[in-house]
């Protein structure tokens, strides 16, 4: 990791224990959040299903699916916060390897 996108940027070696912050910092949060939005969706259909008369077996069916579906946007809304967070001795920044359009 020497390597630098301009000469005043330092760059810190990406440790076992600095990958270790961000990890946890993204896992907790996504977790946290995937459990929460799948709960309220879940129930939501639960009780929609339930009153609507639908098997079990289907309700469970697509409380498994929704609850998949929730999740990855879930987590990535919980990944984008981490890449705005400052670890004490370093914050993510996402820096361009060559100039270019901006996705």
């Amino acid at each position: 990791m020497s390597e630098t996108a301009t000469p005043d940027v330092n760059f810190l070696e990406p440790t076992f224990r600095r990958a270790a912050f961000v990890w946890w910092a993204v896992m907790w949060r996504a977790l946290l959040f995937a459990l929460c939005a799948g709960f309220v969706v879940g129930f939501i259909e639960g009780l929609v299903g339930t009153l609507a008369g639908a098997p079990k077996a289907t309700l469970l069916l697509v409380a498994r699916l929704s609850g998949f579906a929730v999740a990855i946007p879930v987590s990535i809304y919980a990944f984008q916060l981490v890449l705005r967070k400052r670890f004490g001795e370093f914050t993510i920044r996402l820096v361009p390897t060559k100039a270019g359009p901006a996705i």
